[in-house]
């Protein structure tokens, strides 16, 4: 049998001394990383940028910020100053980095409209149901416009509000075109949601159930050719009945 070596003592005190020098090592660079970080003039805010916002303007964000130029870079607090900019409304999410040697990248995510409201002002509504005046430069084509109910009242009861939301998000998954040809979406506390075709303004009942299956009727009948043609002709689209599409023509 081969016999173990065991180190003599000069040996171990030899590899103790070396783990003692190397953590002496560690801790001198950790102690010197920050000397650079916290106590010299070497990483500064020299710039804030920021970027994704599409519709805010960045003077706006600039003013939350509130970061001024000579800021050691690394004693910023990165968490309260996202909190800061999450106090806006329109934004939904925001991430703050450090970019060596003087950057400070200020990364936001804004509320897109899918839905607008007219009630006075021209109001957005996002996916997630928050309802927001429209800002500059927010998209308005191929949006339908919601009818029949004033912010007051979605404010007080939103469930007419997430009816016609999960209408929507319904719609885009059996046919993604099929939204483009819906100019209007009319809701009411007690009603369930009709749609107002682009072309003629035909209105389309849906009822209150099986989405699903009508929309694919719907869907399947205004792709037909005949349907197109004579789209702007049409009065009443009523998709109540089952497997059944019952076309009204104006006079």
């Amino acid at each position: 049998m081969a016999k173990k070596t065991v180190p003599s003592g000069g040996a171990a005190l030899r590899i103790l001394l070396g783990a003692v020098l190397l953590l002496l090592a560690a801790a001198g660079f950790h102690l010197g990383v920050n000397y650079l970080k916290y106590q010299t003039n070497l990483f500064q805010v020299r710039e804030v940028r920021i970027v994704g916002n599409r519709y805010l303007r960045s003077e706006t964000l600039q003013k939350m910020i509130q970061v001024k130029e000579g800021t050691p870079l690394f004693r910023v607090d990165r968490s309260r100053l996202a909190a800061r900019i999450l106090q806006n409304k329109y934004v939904r999410g925001v991430s703050v980095q450090v970019l060596l040697p003087a950057t400070l990248l200020i990364s936001v995510q804004e509320r897109q409209p899918v839905l607008l409201l007219a009630d006075g002002s021209l109001y957005m509504v996002d996916e997630s149901g928050i309802i927001l005046k429209k800002l500059p430069g927010m998209p308005v084509e191929g949006l339908p416009l919601v009818t029949g109910v004033t912010v007051e009242q979605l404010l007080a009861n939103r469930t007419p509000l997430l009816q016609v939301l999960k209408l929507v998000e319904k719609i885009k998954e059996v046919d993604p075109e099929l939204l483009n040809l819906v100019s209007e979406i009319h809701t009411g506390p007690d009603e369930w949601p009709v749609l107002y075709l682009v072309q003629g303004g035909a209105r389309v009942e849906l009822g209150g159930a099986n989405y699903y299956q009508r929309l694919y009727l719907l869907s399947e009948f205004l792709h037909t050719q005949k349907a197109r043609r004579q789209l702007k002709k049409i009065k009443r689209i009523d998709l109540t009945f089952n497997n059944k599409v019952i076309v009204e023509y104006k006079s």
